[in-house]
């Protein structure tokens, strides 16, 4: 028997033992540790983590991610376990083997950075978290290409840096990087969430009340409008466009109302209609739209309240309040549907009843006057191509679509109300411009919110000075009156149902 197998199997034996042995591997040591943090069971993360840090050292086919991805789990853990004194070198060790690997500024650095200057400022070390907060941002700078995802992770850095640099006591600094972060979220298309949106908003906020004072005082229109406590009666609106089955259910919904009203009473009260000749048609056109079902909507109206003006003169005569109550509803939906000659001779009839009934003071009698006067007040502003209301629209800034929501738009006119009040009125000017264009996607075009956010919007317009601004502000101000008009002239038909 040869000595020679014996003397090769050794050899293996003990090469075998030289190599390291792995239970799991660090890859399953990682994702044992997000198991058991997931659980929250932070301890025996820790120790998950610690042995894929132990592992992937031994491991040749780790690379330096893999390095540095077993160095930021276990620095999170042990962050959560506020033991911070360890994990600050762990984060810093990471950083410095990716900018190794990758280069001192390539955009995998910027979440370990974030991380590590988060520590320094929970830590109360404002300067150091600066500064990395600082090279951080100059990553993100260079590394913007344009995209939304560039524009929000610089759009982070800027947040970050601000928040911290008024801590240390750098107002200037701090509202630079507010600025510019602002204007990075606003401009970010495809932003995720609203969430950093509104951390920015109330920090920004925050800030300009600390150092100069809170707004109390403010002139708003909007803030008017809230006091009122009618964010309930408001349309709400996403701010997406609608479905194909949306428009195909608007359809129905139209035709529906539409077929309700039988041929002879239509055409009955076609007949009946004063100056009938220069009257609206109804039409539903293959593509229905909110419009198409307020217009067929209105018609049954009319034709409801025709049916009961002449069922009440019949039964109660001509000079009943009854007649008078559904004349006056009749002129409401009139006036609602822009029929400002018909909803006059209506409203005039109404009004001699009541005159006749209960006397010059009665409260239906200054009611029926108001809507009068209401119904006049449309019609110049028609006549003088002042009643359209939507001139602003083509102007307005875009929002992100994550962003479109009723509390931005109202937080976005506080802050803008802030710099107004403090003189900074450029700021004002782009706050208040983001402000009316959430309201209008979050609202739609017939809001009383919306018209009070274009009044604030023309005022810092006017302070601003030039005749392009005190043009944009007139026109502001223009659709402002008119949406106004609108919302109130339906209000008032709503009043009679």
């Amino acid at each position: 028997m040869t000595l020679k197998p014996i003397v090769f199997t050794c050899a293996l034996l003990v090469a075998a033992a030289a190599q390291p042995v792995f239970a799991l591997g660090f890859r399953e040591e990682l994702q044992e540790g997000d198991k058991r943090l997931q659980q929250k069971q932070l301890e025996l993360a820790e120790g998950s983590y610690r042995h894929a840090l132990r592992d992937v050292k031994r491991d040749p086919g780790a690379g330096a991610d893999d390095r540095a991805l077993c160095l930021v789990k276990l620095g999170a853990v042990l962050q959560m376990l506020d033991i911070t004194e360890e994990a600050q070198p762990l984060y810093k060790k990471a950083i410095k083997v990716l900018s190794r690997a990758h280069g001192a500024k390539s955009p995998l650095l910027l979440p370990d950075l974030m991380a590590l200057g988060l520590i320094f400022e929970l830590e109360g070390d404002y300067k150091k978290a600066i500064k990395i907060y600082q090279r951080a941002l100059d990553i993100a700078t260079v590394n913007n290409k344009g995209s939304d995802s560039d524009n929000i992770a610089q759009a982070d850095c800027e947040h970050d840096l601000g928040r911290t640099a008024f801590k240390n006591g750098d107002a200037p600094l701090a509202l630079a990087s507010y600025r510019r972060s602002m204007a990075l979220y606003m401009g970010a298309a495809g932003l995720p969430s609203s969430d950093p949106l509104q951390d920015l908003i109330s920090d920004y906020s925050d800030m300009l009340e600390k150092k100069y004072g809170p707004g109390r005082n403010l002139p708003s229109a909007v803030r008017n409008e809230l006091l009122k406590d009618r964010l309930g009666d408001l349309p709400q609106k996403r701010g997406v466009l609608p479905s194909s089955f949306e428009k195909e259910v608007t359809v129905r919904l139209a035709r529906e109302a539409f077929d309700k009203v039988p041929v002879e009473e239509l055409t009955k009260t076609e007949a009946a209609r004063p100056n009938s000749a220069n009257a609206e048609t109804v039409v539903l056109p293959s593509g229905g739209n909110d419009i198409v079902a307020d217009q067929a909507i209105g018609q049954q109206k009319i034709a409801f309240y025709e049916r009961m003006i002449a069922v009440d003169i019949k039964s109660l005569g001509a000079e009943h309040p009854s007649v008078a109550r559904d004349l006056s509803g009749l002129g409401a939906v009139y006036m609602a549907a822009g029929r400002y000659d018909e909803a006059k001779i209506v409203f005039m009839r109404a009004l001699k009843i009541y005159e006749t009934v209960y006397g010059d003071d009665a409260m239906l009698v200054k009611r029926t006057r108001t809507m009068l006067e209401l119904v006049t007040e449309n019609q110049i502003a028609a006549q003088s191509g002042d009643g359209a209301g939507t001139n602003f629209v083509a102007a307005l800034p875009p929002v992100p679509l994550a962003a479109q929501k009723l509390d931005i738009a109202i937080s976005l006119n506080y802050l803008a109300a802030l710099c107004f009040s403090l003189g900074r009125v450029e700021d004002a000017e782009k706050l208040y411009a983001w402000s009316v264009s959430d309201t209008y996607h979050t609202t739609g075009e017939r809001s009383l919110l919306l018209a009070a956010g274009l009044k604030d919007y023309a005022r810092v317009l006017r302070t601003a000075g030039g005749s392009a601004n005190v043009s944009r502000a007139e026109v502001l101000e223009s659709d402002a009156r008119a949406i106004t008009r609108r919302v109130l002239s339906q209000q008032a038909a709503g009043s009679y149902q």
